[in-house]
């Protein structure tokens, strides 16, 4: 009876413990990868949702003001807004897009210029932006891109003006294609979707 107590009450020996805890910590390691991939992926899904949302917001926008159906132009000649409107216009339909000046990536750049455009102080540099948005818009046959988003890049400071730096972006194009790019340079100009 005092031989079955005993066996009864057996712990587990020092050697046991460390194999499980062993097991446990390779485990949690091999399942950090997943999990990390699984949360930028759901991250890229809600950005390219945000950025479908943005643009059928443009397309009412544009059917609204009785638009033509010319994809290639200034953003007026296209029934786009302006810079300024389209900010508003974001901001009204409630679109959340992340921007926390690098924090977490860096918010919408829209493409399409004008020259009505009354942002752009400098006539200069405005005349410059409207220049190489029809010069990309023409090359691209009106399937340019219009809005960027670039939340998912990181460690490139407060404002996105290192063109070293390493920037991951989505877009969603005129004729409502997206594109997923991931390069150097100035994320301000069209151009730096092309490949």
């Amino acid at each position: 009876m005092n031989k079955m107590d005993s066996t009864r009450c057996r712990g587990f020996t020092l050697t046991e413990l460390i194999v499980v805890i062993a097991i446990v910590c390779v485990l949690t390691a091999l399942s950090f990868p997943v999990l990390r991939t699984a949360k930028v992926s759901a991250k890229e899904r809600a950005l390219v949702s945000s950025l479908q949302q943005a643009y059928q917001i443009l397309e009412m926008y544009r059917q609204d003001y009785d638009a033509s159906t010319n994809l290639v132009g200034t953003s007026s000649q296209l029934g786009l807004p302006g810079q300024e409107s389209f900010g508003l216009l974001m901001q009204r339909s409630g679109l959340e897009w992340g921007y926390e000046d690098g924090k977490i990536g860096y918010g919408p750049v829209y493409y399409p210029a004008d020259p009505g455009d009354s942002r752009e102080y400098n006539q200069g540099f405005k005349d410059t932006q409207v220049k190489a948005w029809l010069q990309y818009n023409r090359k691209n046959e009106g399937d340019s891109v219009i809005i960027g988003n670039f939340n998912l890049t990181t460690g490139c400071g407060k404002f996105p003006t290192d063109t070293t730096c390493l920037y991951f972006g989505h877009a969603i194009s005129l004729g409502g294609r997206i594109y997923k790019r991931q390069a150097a340079g100035n994320i301000y100009q069209c151009g730096w979707w092309e490949k």
